[in-house]
């Protein structure tokens, strides 16, 4: 760790094999910048002064730490959504914009946790945004889903040791996208608004998941046959898609429906217990 009482900023900086991260608070602008080594993702957010330590106490703080020999668990904890990407990177000062620039950056806004829901409440009430996020199986996955009203985008991303994956679905445009982390690729396909869940629905799938007490099996099917298929403007399809499908193997997913088509592997996602979605990998096709 790191401290300057010119800046009002503390780096602190973190390196090993399971995970790297480095974040900068910034006493002075009330910001916090983070980056994730692993994931090449910055998130920026504002301070929690009642929460975090002052300024003055974190070398007191970094001299406690030094003469123990096991840090044991945190004793405080806040927990982050996020919230859109930061179109303007310079603006958080010199040494943010040093960290961040060339990685995708985005605005992490604190929310309240509750019998393991994460809930936004002000955006809920205001209708403008609603992110939420729910413990949804024994084997520790959870899923987080993230509204913007503004561009009728949904996302719901599923990260656990067993397999992580994320699936946005653009409204506007009628585009989906689902990115499966294992197998590093990315699935583009038209959505079927007949079987999705509608909009202005999917706040209250996700208020119906908090009031369960055991998981239930999604109520609806989608399978989806893959073709592997160079995507030239992978941009046309909205930022949101472009900046979770870059870099990975691009399928586009067709519908497909009834036994008469012969199906190779398959991955099944189940998304807020209602949809699921299934890829499949055609050996003819792809």
């Amino acid at each position: 760790m790191s401290v300057s009482s010119q800046t009002m900023e503390a780096i602190i900086e973190q390196k090993s094999n399971r995970i790297s991260w480095k974040t900068i608070w910034n006493y002075n602008t009330g910001i916090i910048a983070t980056k994730v080594m692993q994931t090449r993702t910055c998130y920026i957010s504002t301070m929690n002064r009642s929460e975090m330590p002052t300024f003055a106490a974190l070398v007191r703080v970094a001299a406690e730490r030094r003469n123990l020999i096991n840090l044991g668990r945190p004793s405080r904890r806040i927990t982050f959504v996020t919230n859109g990407l930061v179109s303007n990177l310079s603006s958080y000062g010199a040494h943010v914009f040093s960290m961040c620039s060339g990685l995708p950056t985005y605005r992490a806004q604190e929310v309240q946790v509750l019998l393991g829901l994460v809930l936004n409440p002000a955006l809920a009430d205001q209708h403008q945004q609603t992110e939420v996020s729910k413990k949804i199986s024994i084997g520790g996955a959870y899923q987080i889903l993230t509204i913007n009203r503004k561009w009728l985008v949904a996302s719901i991303e599923q990260k656990s040791n067993h397999g992580s994956w994320k699936t946005i679905w653009n409204y506007d445009t009628g585009f989906m996208a689902t990115k499966v982390l294992p197998e590093r690729a990315c699935y583009l396909s038209i959505m079927n608004r007949t079987e999705m869940p509608s909009f202005d629905a999917l706040p209250q799938l996700a208020a119906d998941i908090r009031n369960q007490n055991h998981p239930r099996a999604p109520t609806k099917e989608i399978t989806f046959t893959l073709v592997r298929r160079i995507i030239r403007d992978l941009g046309s399809y909205g930022p949101d898609i472009f900046y979770t499908c870059r870099g990975l193997s691009t399928y586009v997913a067709y519908q497909v429906q009834g036994p008469e088509f012969s199906l190779g592997s398959c991955i099944k996602l189940d998304a807020l217990q209602y949809l699921a979605l299934t890829y499949c990998h055609n050996d003819n096709s792809v």
